[in-house]
């Protein structure tokens, strides 16, 4: 019989407790609590919001969750217009040496 064990994502020891979102994979109490530290109430994996909290500070988090939220979305934001900055500037590069070499 073939026996497969899960290792914690965090700390890569043998786990058996899953992490509270959509992707379900293993990780420690304790390592899930020092991740939700630093990345709140989203999976570092698979970016789904945790089902449940597990902190009795739960109002703070959700306020502090939206906040994260409108990060998440002004940062592609900014992520698309410096990919629109980077092809227009290799435009007019490409304009400006066409024209210096006619």
């Amino acid at each position: 019989m073939l026996y497969c064990t899960m290792d914690c994502y965090v700390c890569l020891e043998e786990c058996d407790h899953k992490s509270p979102c959509q992707c379900r994979t293993s990780v420690h109490e304790k390592c899930l609590h020092d991740v939700k530290q630093y990345h709140k109430k989203r999976c570092t994996i698979c970016r789904s919001k945790y089902t449940d909290t597990g902190s009795e500070d739960s109002e703070d988090e959700d306020s502090e969750d939206e906040d994260e939220d409108s990060e998440i979305s002004a940062g592609y934001g900014r992520q698309t217009m410096c990919y629109i900055g980077i092809i227009v500037a290799f435009i007019i590069y490409l304009i400006l040496y066409t024209i210096n070499t006619v």
